[in-house]
């Protein structure tokens, strides 16, 4: 199992995993106010949009971000190696619709499925897509 450096070290595997799932446009580093939303992505063919926040280690901090996410995006998520996911407490990312994506060297594998948000607000989702369009 490789040991991950860094957070762009976690792009790659995150996003060919988007992608198989229907995620086709993705953006990196999207902004969204005060943050820089790691990937987001955008599935024509359902017209849905994610958001991924990659972290090595400091989970609270990755899940207050995919909680600010959620007003922006369909879906969001939080990816981490899956070394690091031992000390994480899977109950608040169910109980708040968060998603959470293992990263090992042998690709992604989702541990708790994001919601739909309850939250997104459509300007802000429109505007991040359109974003994303320009820069395709």
């Amino acid at each position: 199992m490789p040991t991950f450096q860094s957070e762009a070290y976690l792009e790659d595997p995150v996003s060919r995993h988007l992608r198989r799932r229907r995620f086709r446009a993705l953006y990196k580093e999207a902004p969204f106010y005060d943050y820089r939303i790691d990937i987001f992505g955008f599935s024509a063919s359902d017209r849905s949009c994610i958001a991924v926040e990659l972290k090595l280690t400091r989970w609270q901090r990755a899940f207050e971000q995919a909680l600010v996410y959620q007003l922006c995006a369909d879906y969001s998520y939080v990816a981490m190696p899956k070394d690091a996911l031992r000390r994480v407490p899977l109950d608040g990312f169910r109980e708040h619709g968060v998603g959470l994506i293992a990263v090992s060297g042998i690709g992604c594998q989702i541990i708790v499925p994001a919601q739909f948000s309850p939250v997104v607000r459509e300007p802000y989702r429109t505007t991040l897509i359109q974003l994303l369009q320009e820069r395709m």
